[in-house]
């Protein structure tokens, strides 16, 4: 029986690991994304507005791209 609990551990500590690289991915591909968004709309809307391209991307970036485009879409044009 004992052998049979190392067995089952062993395929515990395998599935944890596999957790926990498919975590370190997930949030790899997030950040990316996040990143990406962010650039987007500081290119698209910011650079076009009295915000600018550089304060767009750090409210973009720091808070979230919806939030940055929120204020980005509310200063007025140049």
């Amino acid at each position: 029986m004992a052998h049979y609990f190392r067995h089952h551990d062993t395929i515990d500590i395998f599935i944890s690991l596999l957790l926990l690289i498919m975590n370190e991915y997930l949030f790899i591909f997030l950040f990316i994304v996040w990143y990406v968004l962010s650039l987007v709309v500081a290119e698209k809307i910011g650079k076009k507005r009295k915000i600018g391209e550089e304060w767009s991307f750090f409210i973009s970036f720091m808070l979230s791209p919806a939030i940055g485009l929120i204020a980005s879409m509310i200063t007025k044009r140049r």
